[in-house]
């Protein structure tokens, strides 16, 4: 269980003009808990079985310039399926994920070296997603390894810039959505070359 708090006062002034931005006076409190659960099942060496739920719940409270409370309770459950032999490892993973919230976004802030402000957005929730995996490590060596990954996520209350009052852009919900990625990792052990202890790591990701 958690509590957040924030307070958030801001004021702009151009050209001599106070300018209103909205949620520029506000307190955000957020109570959360989650409670999760898991079992796992090995049927042999080479074989498992991990799954997992949890329930998370917050409840958000906005005062000051914008009165809003908010309860948000989500689900989310969680299966991974696994096999390794004789340093190889595959896996597959089936989760629901759910982003956190900034606080930051839901008050006003501005950039006055960058030319931004970003109006806050009481109306902000979490991005969620139900996210499919499919990943393979490969070791050989002392310490190497080659690890390759490919998701797939169906995506819901995508977050990015949104207008606020016709005049400003603040962090929103843009709809729904998918995001692919896959993933490429290797590390090579240096002592073949004469230096021991050392590593050369080098990592990709196209999204």
């Amino acid at each position: 269980a958690a509590f957040n708090s924030l307070d958030a006062r801001s004021t702009l002034t151009t050209n001599g003009l106070v300018v209103n931005l909205p949620s520029a006076n506000v307190r955000v409190e957020e109570r959360r808990a989650e409670g999760f659960a898991t079992a796992t099942w090995r049927w042999s060496n080479a074989y498992s079985v991990e799954s997992g739920l949890r329930l998370e719940t917050s409840t958000i409270k906005q005062s000051g310039a914008i009165e809003k409370e908010k309860t948000l309770t989500f689900p989310k459950p969680r299966l991974l399926l696994s096999w390794s032999s004789a340093g190889m490892q595959a896996r597959l993973r089936l989760e629901r994920t759910v982003g956190q919230l900034n606080f930051n976004d839901f008050a006003a802030s501005s950039e006055l070296d960058l030319g931004t402000v970003n109006a806050g957005n009481a109306n902000l929730e979490p991005e969620r997603a139900w996210l499919a995996e499919i990943g393979l490590e490969r070791r050989f060596g002392k310490g190497g390894a080659i690890t390759a990954s490919i998701s797939r996520a169906r995506v819901e209350k995508i977050v990015d810039l949104v207008p606020v009052s016709g005049v400003f852009d603040a962090p929103g919900n843009i709809g729904s959505g998918t995001r692919t990625e896959a993933k490429l990792g290797v590390t090579l052990p240096l002592e073949s070359i004469g230096v021991t202890g050392a590593q050369l790591r080098v990592n990709g990701t196209w999204r």
